[in-house]
């Protein structure tokens, strides 16, 4: 992942950040296995200044509770900020 984010550096337009556990894809960002924080760090200092998009599943933001849902995005909107600003 990070070796393609260097070799494609010049055509990365928008990046869909989840995570994976192993098992279950399309997780909130930090809550899996993936390196995410190295990814947005390479991504930062190679100057992207393009579209990230959380990209996670409904069950992930637990759809069935508004108040879930809302303090989930949240939570991944505030990783992704927190990795990247």
């Amino acid at each position: 992942m990070l070796f393609r984010s260097t070799v494609f550096r010049d055509r990365i337009e928008n990046i869909h950040l989840s995570d994976y556990d192993g098992r279950w894809q399309h997780l909130l960002p930090g809550t899996g296995y993936l390196p995410l924080e190295s990814l947005l760090s390479q991504v930062k200092a190679d100057g992207y200044d393009g579209t990230i998009t959380l990209e996670t599943c409904p069950a992930a933001m637990e759809y069935e509770d508004k108040a879930k849902a809302e303090r989930n995005a949240e939570i991944g909107l505030r990783y992704i900020k927190d990795c990247f600003l």
